[in-house]
């Protein structure tokens, strides 16, 4: 299977310091750097703002979830956005109440982010809710495999996905009602992930490598590789904001 042309995301590497996140670009063709943290601070999960020119970020080993700005042209010093009581493993942007609030389009979206302990608990995925936070979904490890690093995803349709994380015996379920499926098994680790539509999807494979699923065909086909990396973590479409659209 080819992987659709034209792809282009932006990459995090767990073990890089300091942690970046990089762009992969189509036009023009190579990479660009978007954001660097300083020395001896790291990024295993991030995701843009859609519709404002923010980065959110976790390390993945700390309690804290970063948000730094980007205005005209110049990142401003990064800030916590919550603190956590245990370590902050994934997240996420979700459009989840498209429509409501024609003041301000960018309040339809809300962020969302997970605590995890891979084997060690059940884990958990909060809907930040203003200054607090609230319980959207209990990870159950007898529904998972009894194991869940905390990665998670929502498809454009709102469904909610899992990815098991850095394990041999990684799989990706789809959560339906609360009721967990199975939907793909990588053959391998399988890390953060977006979906380019209700069917397809990037993944990461906690290695060097990302990978363009179509889980109409149960096939993925390699998109990226880059040797020189250690733990490529999560991976996020490029905003409109930064592709200056």
């Amino acid at each position: 299977m080819e992987p659709p042309p034209g792809l282009q995301f932006a990459f995090a590497d767990a073990g890089a310091d300091p942690g970046f996140v990089r762009a992969h670009l189509d036009a023009p063709p190579g990479e660009e750097t978007v954001y660097t943290r300083a020395a001896g601070e790291r990024i295993a999960s991030f995701c843009f703002h859609p519709g404002a020119p923010k980065l959110y970020f976790v390390s993945g080993n700390d309690n804290t979830l970063w948000r730094v700005d980007y205005i005209n042209g110049t990142w401003y010093e990064e800030f916590p956005v919550y603190q956590h009581q245990t370590y902050v493993r994934c997240v996420r942007f979700v459009h989840d109440e498209p429509g409501q609030h024609p003041e301000d389009p960018t309040e339809e979206w809300h962020l969302f982010f997970s605590e995890a302990s891979g084997a060690g608990g059940d884990g958990v995925i909060y809907r930040i809710v203003g200054r607090s936070v609230e319980t959207y979904y209990t990870v159950d490890l007898d529904d998972v495999g009894g194991f869940w690093q905390g990665w998670f995803g929502f498809s454009p349709d709102g469904t909610l996905y899992l990815s098991s994380g850095n394990t041999t015996a990684a799989k990706l379920y789809r959560v339906d009602e609360g009721t967990v499926e199975e939907v793909f098994d990588p053959g391998g680790a399988m890390a953060g992930f977006v979906f380019l539509s209700d069917t397809t999807l990037l993944y990461t494979d906690w290695g060097t490598r990302i990978f363009f699923l179509d889980l109409e065909a149960g096939e993925a086909a390699l998109v990226y590789e880059d040797p020189d990396l250690k733990w490529i973590s999560d991976v996020d479409l490029l905003p409109t904001w930064w592709l200056g659209g």
